[in-house]
């Protein structure tokens, strides 16, 4: 983590230039549907609904990523994107770098020996590709932070998680787009609904409403204490050990197409949008249209 440098003016050039439509726009933030970065450096909380997304009542063997299968099928279609889609991607990419780099610094202090930061205690999160670290400063505070580790154990390149990321939106993105085609979903309509499907996605990332992340500062010290305690064996929901999985998981493991579709299913039911009310009686129909959008589209140079 020490050696990586962000594009911050890559990043700074993207939130200047890139206007994106839909309902981007709003009197208190720049981006209406895309999380703001607060003063600490990680994102301020998106609405109750998004950030409760799926809780407990999600089991674990609801639509994991291996319940997509690969059967035969005619030659996929490729997915052409739209400038609204590549604004979206580029604007989501420059979030997620700005979290990143905001975490470089809290990780890099471990190296430098004028804060006199030591690491009191490491755990491995059961299965998941998470470790939970301690850390205690000179002031004697004590902050705690997941990152995502590779099955050696040693911290997941950064290159690795943004390429992941990258691909990930692409596919979210495109496939989505594919969704609302099929519903019949005014054109209009597409980018504020993919700007409220990305929010959401770099929400349960960097700052879940569990106040435990897969990735970054933990704010919910209750889980940390059960942790500790051995009261607790594992306080990641479905969701969590799904998107950890999807960004640790080993390189011929790992299907960016699957996670998107699983991760648009999680999301729409448990929103209850306006979409999924008019159109779905119960997830399994759902899904049945997102796994014939799996099969029959493919999302170039992703």
């Amino acid at each position: 983590l020490s050696t990586f440098r962000p594009p911050l003016s890559t990043v700074r050039s993207s939130q200047e230039t890139i206007k994106l439509r839909g309902s981007f726009a709003s009197k208190s933030h720049e981006h209406e549907n895309l999380p703001s970065e607060g003063s600490s450096g990680k994102f301020e909380s998106g609405s109750s609904s998004s950030r409760n997304l799926v809780q407990d009542r999600v089991e674990s063997n609801t639509l994991p990523l291996g319940n997509i299968d690969q059967s035969p099928t005619p030659v996929k279609q490729p997915i052409k994107k739209e400038d609204w889609m590549d604004q979206q991607i580029s604007f989501s990419l420059s979030e997620f770098l700005k979290n990143l780099y905001s975490l470089h610094v809290t990780f890099s202090q471990l190296n430098t020996p004028t804060e006199q930061l030591t690491i009191t205690s490491k755990r491995r999160i059961n299965r998941t590709p998470v470790v939970m670290s301690s850390v205690q400063g000179r002031d004697s505070q004590v902050i705690h932070f997941n990152r995502i580790v590779k099955t050696d154990g040693a911290p997941c390149p950064l290159p690795v998680l943004i390429g992941r990321f990258v691909r990930l939106v692409n596919f979210m993105t495109c496939f989505h787009s594919e969704l609302l085609k099929a519903l019949g979903i005014d054109p209009r309509e597409f980018p504020s609904q993919n700007a409220a499907l990305i929010k959401w996605l770099l929400t349960e990332i960097f700052n879940p409403s569990t106040g435990f992340p897969i990735i970054g500062n933990i704010t919910n010290q209750k889980l940390v204490e059960g942790l500790v305690k051995q009261e607790i064996e594992n306080p990641f929901r479905t969701l969590d050990a799904l998107l950890s999985g999807y960004f640790g998981r080993p390189e011929a493991d790992y299907d960016p197409s699957k996670a998107a579709c699983v991760l648009i299913n999680y999301w729409y039911p448990s929103e209850q949008t306006h979409i999924y009310q008019k159109f779905f009686n119960d997830q399994e129909q759902f899904m049945g249209l997102l796994k014939k959008i799996y099969l029959e589209f493919y999302v170039p140079n992703s």
